[in-house]
């Protein structure tokens, strides 16, 4: 079973069959498993540097994996709550470089070219992000969320 980009429990993680495990001996069958090509190889090592903007946190990911998950496995704090792209807590501006985040729905399209979602955006580039930065939609909920309160006190 193979996995394309987006799909599959790692997105884009999983290459070649499954194995056929029967009663024998264990062996998989000839051909069963696929030969990568150097193209291949050299999709799945392509790592990029990520520069958290204002500390002096720097991170290798691969373009296989998201940035919250390097974060998590670096342990760099990094906000999060849903990690699937809906509720915008690890949201980043994208200062400089190149990311997929084909499932961020959280992001309007306009907000997706300046903004990341760190545990759905995978960097096809170096990247420098500054966290802690949301995108205009929030900030207009926020402050008038804000207002509300001061006007109901």
């Amino acid at each position: 079973m193979r996995y394309g980009a987006g799909a599959g429990p790692d997105a884009g993680t999983m290459l070649g069959r499954a194995r056929s495990h029967g009663f024998g001996g264990g062996h998989s069958r000839p051909g069963s498993q696929r030969v990568l090509t150097q193209s291949d190889k050299q999709r799945r090592m392509a790592e990029y540097t990520v520069e958290f903007v204002g500390t002096d946190e720097t991170i290798q990911v691969s373009d296989t994996q998201t940035v919250l998950k390097a974060c998590i496995e670096e342990g760099i704090a990094q906000e999060y709550s849903c990690r699937v792209g809906m509720c915008l807590a690890c949201s980043a501006e994208i200062i400089d470089g190149d990311v997929t985040q084909p499932a961020a729905r959280g992001l309007t399209d306009e907000e997706a070219e300046g903004f990341a979602l760190t545990c759905m955006a995978r960097p096809q580039s170096d990247l420098k992000l500054r966290r802690g930065v949301y995108p205009p939609s929030i900030g207009d909920d926020v402050g008038s969320d804000a207002s509300q309160a001061a006007a109901d006190d």
